[in-house]
């Protein structure tokens, strides 16, 4: 088998499961978020936009998996529309993702400035400042990724043309996300270290429930996306010929496992706050902590209403 079959039955492989799971676990969390909680805070604006970003890669999955095994070139501006849903959930995954630490780290650092720090105006201000920014982004991708009609090289979403990786657009996007990892890694550390030192005896339980979300939510966004931005940037710079000790095809092929690693995310997002609302109702129901206590948390492990009133039957 070479290496074009490998990845096509890869593809097959990963992405018909991320599909599949993806959308059954995202259209459950927000059908809890619409009917269950029915509440709007900023933890609800950052989770409903976060499950809109997944939406966008999973409805590209299967047109994805038909290009790339058929070698389809289909039309240029549905291909181009496509691929650029398909890469704004990467990109917008990021930056919510970066939000919701910030906000986590507002509520548990900042507490005495929460209400003037967070609000759901903010919110709301936030998520639409970083649509508008992914989605001009975009554009890039419009103007960019449209294959050569006379290249049988190029197809939809596989072997873009060379003009697509220019250094003047990737580099940018590689600091941006340095910066959101600094900012997600520092955030994340920082309410760690707070939870371990402001929790008595009587809340460990709790307390090493809080770290494990907030650690598990830093070490998936590490490993979903480092990897791929790394790819992306050794093989921009061997397009550009500034790194020719590897083979484009050997760099295309990590590139094309670095996506489906980052891919996983759409699925562990869902994972991730339907376990940590559920948790949360579920101390509540047991009564071991404080309100207050299970306020406080509350910022960290991303419930979406006060405490009383989660109900997740």
């Amino acid at each position: 088998m070479n290496q074009t079959e490998c990845l096509g039955s890869m593809n097959q492989t990963v992405y018909v499961p991320i599909f599949i799971v993806g959308l059954i676990l995202n259209s459950v969390v927000l059908w809890v978020l619409a009917f269950k909680i029915r509440k709007l805070t900023e933890s609800t604006i950052y989770m409903t936009n976060l499950i809109v970003a997944d939406f966008f890669l999973l409805v590209t999955i299967p047109f994805k998996i038909y290009a790339y095994m058929d070698k389809v070139t289909m039309n240029t501006w549905g291909c181009r529309f496509l691929e650029s849903l398909y890469f704004v959930n990467i990109h917008a995954s990021i930056l919510i993702t970066t939000a919701v630490c910030v906000d986590r780290y507002i509520a548990i650092k900042r507490i005495f400035d929460t209400k003037k720090l967070r609000s759901q105006k903010k919110a709301a201000i936030t998520c639409g400042a970083i649509w508008i920014t992914v989605w001009l982004a975009t554009l890039h991708i419009y103007l960019n990724s449209g294959y050569d009609k006379c290249d049988r090289n190029v197809t939809c979403f596989h072997n873009v043309p060379d003009k697509f990786w220019n250094l003047g657009i990737i580099v940018p996007v590689e600091v941006i996300f340095l910066i959101c990892t600094a900012i997600v890694s520092f955030c994340s550390l920082q309410i760690i270290r707070t939870l371990q030192s402001s929790l008595t005896e009587s809340e460990t339980k709790l307390k090493k429930k809080a770290i494990k979300i907030v650690l598990s939510s830093l070490v998936v966004f590490l490993i979903c996306f480092i990897p791929h931005h790394i790819s992306v940037l050794l093989f921009t710079l061997n397009v550009n010929n500034l790194m020719e000790q590897y083979s484009r095809e050997d760099l295309g092929a990590i590139l094309q496992i670095s996506l489906c690693v980052a891919n996983v995310n759409c699925c562990l997002d869902a994972v991730y706050y339907y376990f940590a609302i559920k948790e949360m109702q579920k101390q509540n129901e047991r009564g071991e902590e404080s309100l207050t206590v299970c306020t406080k948390l509350q910022g960290t492990i991303g419930a979406a209403v006060d405490c009383p009133d989660i109900q997740l039957n």
